[in-house]
């Protein structure tokens, strides 16, 4: 190898070294711009340049591309149109904060659309609350019964009052009946 050959491979490697401490610092992740920024990267070749973001990927360094801004001449910005635009997005945004507010509205987060649903249904009342844990219990029983499972003492009590109930609802149908 020749002398420039050793410089540029010394020269390859400080910069990959540079390029995994500043990757480091960010997760893992460095942008262009800043592999731009280290000294000598920008001198390399077309094939050294490849030879670095190659290496750094072997590294699990992720390599972010440059983002493209164009900036406009100060002298071509027309302020009060700037103003005028910026204003109305104002405008807008106040609209859109209070179309949140009302019932019903698309709200992106699924918590605040969560609770503006179930906000809309009617809770039970203690009453009716009691009523539909006996009315489930009675029907587990039901069940129990239906599949031939055995029932224990308290749930066989429940039957029988249901099937007194039953008579007493049919004797008394059939004394109407007449």
């Amino acid at each position: 190898m020749t002398r420039s050959n050793l410089d540029n491979e010394d020269l390859r490697l400080t910069i990959i070294e540079e390029a995994k401490r500043i990757a480091a610092e960010n997760h893992q992740i460095i942008n262009e711009a800043k592999l731009d920024e280290i000294e000598g990267y920008s001198t390399l070749e077309e094939e050294d340049l490849d030879f670095i973001k190659k290496a750094l990927q072997e590294e699990d360094v992720e390599i972010e591309k440059k983002l493209a801004i164009q900036i406009e001449e100060v002298d071509d910005v027309d302020f009060e149109t700037l103003q005028e635009e910026e204003e109305k997005e104002e405008q807008v945004e106040e609209q859109v904060e209070d179309i949140d507010d009302i019932k019903g509205a698309f709200v992106d987060d699924p918590v605040k659309m969560y609770l503006k649903e179930i906000g809309k249904i009617k809770l039970l009342s203690a009453e009716e609350e009691i009523t539909l844990a006996k009315q489930m219990e009675d029907g587990e029983i039901a069940k129990k019964v239906l599949s031939g499972q055995r029932v224990n003492v308290k749930e066989n009590m429940e039957i029988y009052k249901y099937q007194n109930f039953g008579n007493l609802s049919r004797i008394i149908l059939e004394i109407n009946d007449k």
